[in-house]
């Protein structure tokens, strides 16, 4: 079904981690860092969410409407109005 790949389960990926480690000892990372790694930022990330979601329901309080830097001036306005083909931003807003 689907082509000639070859279905790769997770037995495969781990017997191919320990050649990998056998062929080269001393190198690699463990293989708990691979969770470590991901579950580290996690709490980065949560107490990122929550302060761009408190800044957008209290939006015009925190300045976000004369609180930019450069050209973008105005934080709550859209990237591009489709309406009359302007970008408020520049072309950067539009593409970003």
């Amino acid at each position: 079904k689907g082509g000639d790949a070859e279905r790769v389960g997770v037995r495969d990926v781990l017997d191919a981690v320990k050649d990998i480690r056998a062929k080269s000892p001393g190198i690699g990372a463990h293989l708990a860092w691979l969770v470590a790694g991901p579950l580290a930022q996690i709490p980065f990330f949560v107490c990122a969410v929550m302060a761009v979601r408190r800044l957008a329901s209290d939006g015009a309080m925190n300045g976000l409407n004369a609180g930019g830097t450069a050209w973008f001036s105005d934080l709550t306005l859209p990237a591009v109005d489709v309406g009359t083909m302007i970008a408020p931003m520049g072309t950067y807003g539009g593409v970003l």
